[in-house]
């Protein structure tokens, strides 16, 4: 057997346009097996530098004796990524019978093929293949290591191809026989055997991922002794801490009896709290312990402008930013990691469906002392919503992601699943993880940035942690049943629990088993409560 591609110039065979086209959508395994003979042929390709350039259901030929890669223009546009995106679409087609992007201007735009039955490690991949930004789309041989679950194939799987084979002028054959040579080697004889997938479609929001990844092993929970215990004002309830701890509550507003919401934040020398405002009022501290925010969240119904409070805490210096004016307000703070920028996430009332959804997020520059308005959301969007019933409508905040230089929300999926989505600061996506679900807490990534914790993410209700590079679930955590606000350690997350007329804050491991307890605050029926733990 020859240890190359074989190379002809025709084959026999209906191509997988003619195929589809009488006989419907392939079926899960033979949607598989396709895949991966294409991608076979495509890595040993890449690998001596060319690229295939005009890949398609019509260059695709389902013979007798295996799939085959026609070539028809070898000096085709677009190089190797574009090969990438044209195979995962040839994928998605395959499997569906139809244009992943048949709504072309809208899934164009958002990314969002339609993957219709795909599932597992073939979907995840379709869909990174299918990056808009071509630098982030995987190159053929690591998608090819992915999809056959083993690392160190590629040496026995793809043989060099002469360099004078992809400058042929006239229209080559690629036989994705290159599956069978790798025989020969002994290294990936099980590819030959029709590999089992199941035809059950995935469930909305049911990540694929996890069948395939390494639970995380937490390390063993070491009690924590208290050393400091902090009576809140007002009554509002106690809070025990450690010198060790790598976070502490610097904020937080919480309901009273016959008021409002009262809102507070940590004093500067870090003994106790002050009370900085009323009801819908946050007053993040930086994580420096320089600065404080102060924030109306619900400005609308007071004034017609946004305006951010600052104070220097070492100064006492004080100034005001103005932001956005109504039918716009901000919400839900949060500060950079490096002290230097707040985020807010920039909601917007649509009064055609008396309802707020959220429009982009605020940048507000200290040292500038300047606000920038990023809008995400388009009217396609806009339109979208007011479609949706008003128990489908779900608010994605933003969130800073590791580095400051991006940030992170949740989002719906064309399959009405949840994923995370990553924006640069000018409001571009660079990046997006459909399967993981959605972003919780106020601090969803661990304190390495490692680390991402979600929900909506199984069948089962349950809080999932994510490797935050490479969307590999780690972890099912057991659900709280209250409140997610982030993470206490790598190994610990921080949640609440609502018992009688008491909040009960407690730091769990990742089998959801309580470590610490850090507080104990009043919880007063239909008043709002919002606790802030941040890194210092």
């Amino acid at each position: 057997m020859d240890s190359g591609i074989l190379v002809t110039d025709r084959a026999e065979g209906r191509t997988l346009a003619q195929a589809v086209s009488e006989g419907g959508a392939l079926s899960p395994n033979a949607t598989h097996r396709l895949a991966l003979a294409v991608l076979t042929a495509l890595a040993s390709v890449h690998r001596t530098g060319g690229h295939h350039g005009d890949l398609g259901p019509h260059t695709v030929v389902l013979g007798a004796d295996g799939t085959h890669v026609l070539r028809g223009t070898p000096a085709g546009e677009g190089g190797q990524s574009a090969d990438m995106f044209a195979w995962a679409a040839l994928v998605a087609y395959a499997a569906t019978g139809r244009d992943p992007f048949g709504e072309v201007d809208k899934r164009r735009r958002y990314g969002a093929a339609d993957l219709g039955a795909l599932h597992g490690e073939l979907r995840e991949l379709v869909a990174d293949c299918l990056a808009e930004d071509p630098e982030h789309r995987p190159a053929a041989e690591e998608a090819l290591l992915r999809l056959l679950g083993q690392s160190g194939a590629l040496e026995t799987a793809l043989p060099d191809t002469p360099e004078p084979q992809r400058r042929r002028p006239r229209a080559l054959l690629f036989t994705a026989a290159a599956v069978v040579i790798v025989l020969v080697f002994g290294a990936l004889g099980y590819l030959l055997t029709p590999r089992t997938v199941s035809a059950q479609p995935v469930a909305a929001g049911t990540p694929s991922q996890p069948a395939s990844a390494t639970p995380a092993k937490p390390a063993a929970p070491k009690p924590v002794p208290v050393t400091r215990t902090i009576t809140l004002p007002d009554g509002a309830g106690t809070l025990w801490e450690n010198a060790a701890d790598k976070v502490r509550l610097t904020s937080y507003y919480v309901g009273k009896d016959g008021s409002d919401s009262v809102a507070y934040a940590r004093t500067l020398d870090g003994t106790g709290f002050a009370r900085t405002g009323g009801d819908n009022i946050s007053s993040p501290v930086s994580p420096d312990n320089r600065w404080m925010a102060t924030v109306n969240e619900l400005h609308i119904l007071t004034a017609e402008r946004l305006d951010v409070s600052f104070t220097d805490r070492v100064t006492g210096e004080k100034f005001t930013v103005a932001t956005v004016t109504n039918p716009r307000w901000g919400v839900s703070p949060q500060w950079s990691r490096d002290s230097r920028t707040l985020l807010l996430s920039m909601l917007e009332r649509d009064e055609q469906v008396q309802a707020a959804y959220v429009r982009g997020f605020i940048l507000i520059d200290i040292e500038r002392r300047r606000a920038t308005v990023v809008e995400t959301a388009n009217a396609e969007d806009v339109a979208m919503f007011r479609k949706q019933a008003p128990e489908q409508r779900t608010s994605y905040y933003y969130r800073w992601a590791p580095g400051d230089q991006l940030i992170a929300s949740g989002y719906m999926t064309p399959e009405s699943g949840e994923g995370i989505r990553y924006r640069d600061l000018t409001g571009k996506i660079v990046r997006s993880m459909h399967w993981v679900g959605r972003p919780i807490g106020q601090t969803p990534f661990s304190p390495s940035g490692k680390r991402l914790v979600t929900t909506s993410c199984a069948k089962q209700l349950t809080s999932c942690i994510w490797d935050a590079d490479s969307g590999k679930r780690l972890a099912s955590v057991p659900p709280s049943p209250g409140f997610m606000y982030g993470w206490y350690d790598e190994d610990n997350l921080i949640v609440g629990r609502v018992a009688g007329k008491k909040m009960i804050v407690e730091a769990i491991d990742l089998k959801g088993k309580v470590t610490r307890k850090l507080a104990e605050l009043r919880a007063v029926k239909d008043k709002l409560s919002d606790l802030r733990f941040d890194r210092y």
